[in-house]
């Protein structure tokens, strides 16, 4: 009788250990973008102003860019790390590639910190995003384009 107790509260044993295992996430295919793993540098920013129906103007920064300047993106769960001179911080968070949009949106988030793009060229050496922003004054509409060039 002993031995039946016994057996049957190893079986209860394994059958609890066996169903308490995580399985690891499911990153859906479209947020993933093998393209994108690797360490890229911040290379230069070009800031793109248009007026109206003007031609645009061009300027390019490169000056005061450093090793710190890098996003890095994981082939292990979307795991991505962010790092700026600028702001002068490090951010350990998960980032998405959806490309079920176009255009291709990149988006990073650790914590409260969210930053989001559009892709605008991704080729095993150049990835370049940017981010929108339009604002009206007297019926005129200004619109800023700023493009972040990284590269390996």
């Amino acid at each position: 009788m002993m031995k039946k107790v016994h057996i049957f509260l190893f079986i209860g044993l394994i059958g609890i250990l066996s169903s308490c295992k995580q399985d690891p996430a499911v990153i859906p295919a479209n947020l993933q973008n093998a393209d994108l793993v690797g360490k890229w540098y911040l290379k230069s920013i070009d800031v793109q102003s248009v007026t109206g129906v003007n031609v645009p103007s061009t300027v390019s920064y490169s000056t005061g860019l450093t090793t710190d300047d890098y996003f890095e993106f994981k082939s292990t769960n979307n795991a991505a790390t962010y790092s700026s001179s600028i702001i002068g911080k490090s951010y350990q968070g998960y980032y998405s590639a959806n490309s079920s949009v176009s255009p291709q949106k990149l988006t990073f988030k650790s914590g409260d910190f969210l930053v989001s793009f559009n892709i605008k060229t991704l080729t095993k050496d150049s990835l370049i995003i940017y981010q929108a922003s339009s604002s009206t004054s007297d019926t005129v509409t200004t619109t800023v384009t700023n493009y972040y060039n990284y590269a390996h």
